[in-house]
């Protein structure tokens, strides 16, 4: 639960069917009312459909979140993608050609919100019970950076404002890139948005036997007026590709990749450059994990 964060930043707790703002989705790659003629259930690795006359296979994929577009949240909970599933699920090797064209969970997350009809108001986004295996080391060591020694802390938690580096590495994780990744591809139907800050804070403990999970919440703010140029989205011309440019503080999102084996990590940011232009530029810092 994280009623504590939701109640303190005045957004709903409750689902819509019970009168709050919250809408629970869930998107399955698999059929689970297929049936033999003996009433068994059809297993994944024997299930497939058909889209234009062409047969591919169901993977068993699922992209689980839940929506606000009344208060501007998204919450991102649990998605295996389609070509994660397939390794999963089936045992032969899927071409990509059979995988679902919209497989990405941040172009997934976009066409529902877009369902909205106010796209452009997205504040935050929570990353809930995270227990990525590429994540949660990063979150340790963050947590451990701040001497956090004895666990996560409670809300209102740890706060990482951009562009510090700890933020930048943190959403450059696979969580945090979802969230650049739907803020940077979707710039037209969004607006000009970039994280702001990063909270790293666990849930409360409602049952003696409940692990206390962790929690990210990405807040999301509109770039500043001052700082945009009205060729800020136009491409970059072959004159200025390539040129580390910027004017002032820009964009902040990035995504890092991380070698865990050389603790180096390669920062890819995303930058308004002095004409207004989007540039992406990459360094490299030591990340010791």
């Amino acid at each position: 639960m994280i009623e504590v964060a939701l109640t303190a930043l005045g957004l709903s707790t409750t689902p819509m069917k019970d009168g709050g703002k919250n809408i629970g989705i869930s998107i399955e790659h698999n059929d689970d009312q297929l049936k033999y003629d003996d009433g068994e259930d059809v297993p994944i690795d024997e299930q497939n459909y058909e889209v234009d006359g062409k047969t591919y296979p169901n993977t068993g994929a699922w992209f689980r979140f839940t929506l606000n577009p009344e208060q501007g949240v998204i919450f991102g909970q649990d998605f295996l993608g389609p070509k994660a599933a397939a390794k999963e699920n089936l045992d032969w090797d899927v071409k990509k050609e059979e995988l679902p064209k919209l497989s990405i969970a941040s172009d997934i997350l976009a066409a529902y919100w877009l369902r909205s009809p106010t796209p452009k108001n997205l504040k935050y986004w929570f990353g809930q019970d995270v227990t990525n295996e590429d994540t949660v080391p990063i979150i340790i060591k963050i947590l451990l950076n701040h001497g956090y020694t004895e666990g996560v802390p409670t809300w209102p938690g740890l706060q990482l404002d951009m562009p510090s580096e700890e933020a930048l590495v943190l959403l450059g994780s696979p969580i945090g890139s979802t969230v650049a990744f739907f803020l940077i591809q979707h710039k037209e139907e969004f607006g000009l948005k970039h994280v702001s800050s990063i909270t790293i804070f666990r849930d409360l403990k409602t049952e003696p036997d409940h692990n206390a999970e962790v929690q990210l919440l990405f807040r999301i703010d509109d770039i500043p007026q001052d700082d945009i140029l009205p060729e800020d989205t136009e491409m970059l011309d072959e004159g200025t590709k390539g040129k580390h440019t910027r004017r002032g503080i820009r964009r902040k999102d990035s995504m890092v990749d991380l070698d865990l084996g050389r603790n180096i990590s390669r920062a890819h940011e995303m930058s308004l450059g002095e004409r207004g232009e989007t540039v992406l530029y990459s360094h490299e810092f030591k990340w010791e994990l």
